[in-house]
């Protein structure tokens, strides 16, 4: 099987080439394929050229105006959809969506909760999905959590801490008392290649996270222990956010699948700690 896969040197699309192993890849740059820009008829010569078996959508935008989000994160796929329909229409298509989608929910979410996005990113990424659902033909969307691990952006939190850490002196945070899923990025990765290469047909949402709560402040505190980090931390007067919690229900994509998250956070941590800087 060939794959197409947009959005290869991001956070999550990087590990997920890495994963493909010996699939025959193709992989084209942002400047050859920006899914909000490149010309209608070149998306689907890339297609023609390509006639993939599966079309993994790791591209994506995740800060910036209204206009920025709704263009990376809904008229990128809606174009995308549109060519993959026209061209390759029986192509498994694995859409990367996120748990903004679902807003704010007590408990462990499963992908039938009602979505209720609280911000202009979770509103986006939702309009995706189901722009995806009612386009595609043999789609399915992975709404991941929060992914941490090695070559997470400075814009995430992780990515803020291994780069405050480094930087020494003082680490100030936001309010840490907010609940997570953290979901290591490979294994994020690894649903997503399954996801690409499964025989017949999958549920048109999977979360992918590990079914575990974690407060930011244990994370925290998890990262300056595995990194030996002797600085002071100051945290935003205790409180809570717009989404205190969230946390994932991943008995779908262990049915569908055979995935469950492998990779401890202990582990995730200090591999984002130990990787040399680019």
């Amino acid at each position: 099987m060939r794959v197409l896969l947009v959005g290869a040197s991001g956070f999550v699309g990087r590990h997920v080439r890495e994963r493909l192993g010996a699939v025959e890849v193709a992989a084209p740059s942002r400047s050859d394929l920006d899914l909000a820009e490149t010309p209608h008829a070149q998306i689907r010569r890339i297609l023609e050229d390509l006639r993939p078996g599966a079309v993994v959508n790791c591209a994506g935008v995740v800060h910036g105006s209204p206009e920025r989000l709704v263009a990376g994160n809904v008229v990128g796929a809606a174009r995308l959809v549109r060519a993959v329909g026209e061209v390759v229409p029986d192509a498994r298509v694995v859409h990367v969506g996120s748990a903004a989608e679902y807003g704010a929910h007590d408990v462990p979410v499963g992908e039938g909760a009602e979505c209720r996005p609280l911000g202009e990113y979770g509103l986006t990424k939702l309009a995706g999905t189901r722009v995806v659902a009612g386009m595609v033909r043999n789609g399915v969307v992975l709404r991941l959590f929060n992914p941490v691990g090695p070559g997470a952006p400075v814009g995430s939190l992780t990515g803020r801490l291994v780069a405050g850490m480094r930087a020494g002196g003082e680490l100030r945070l936001g309010v840490t008392s907010d609940v997570r899923d953290f979901v290591d990025v490979r294994d994020a990765a690894e649903a997503i290649v399954a996801a690409a290469l499964a025989p017949g047909v999958l549920p048109p949402v999977l979360n992918v996270g590990t079914g575990r709560a974690v407060a930011v402040r244990d994370l925290v505190e998890l990262m300056i222990e595995v990194a030996s980090w002797q600085g002071r931390v100051v945290s935003a007067s205790e409180g809570s956010s717009a989404l205190p919690w969230s946390c994932a229900d991943v008995t779908a994509i262990g049915a569908a699948l055979g995935w469950k998250a492998r990779i401890a956070l202990r582990d995730s941590l200090a591999d984002a700690w130990n990787e040399v800087p680019a």
